[in-house]
């Protein structure tokens, strides 16, 4: 659920290309149930090599 809200954030941000979206719960993370807030489209802007939000992890192409 959270990948697919990332992915459309993603999308409207025209980042989408720039990353790799893994759910990290399919790697047995424990994750927060979390709605996104509005100010995630100006953390992914910021994002190093990897980062992991609300279950699921952006890793930069």
């Amino acid at each position: 659920e959270e990948k697919e809200k990332l992915t459309e954030l993603l999308k409207k941000e025209k980042l989408l290309d720039q990353f790799l979206l893994l759910d990290t719960r399919a790697l047995g993370t424990a994750v927060a149930k979390e709605k996104l807030k509005k100010g995630t489209a100006k953390k992914l802007k910021k994002f190093g090599e990897e980062k992991e939000t609300k279950g699921v992890r952006l890793v930069k192409k």
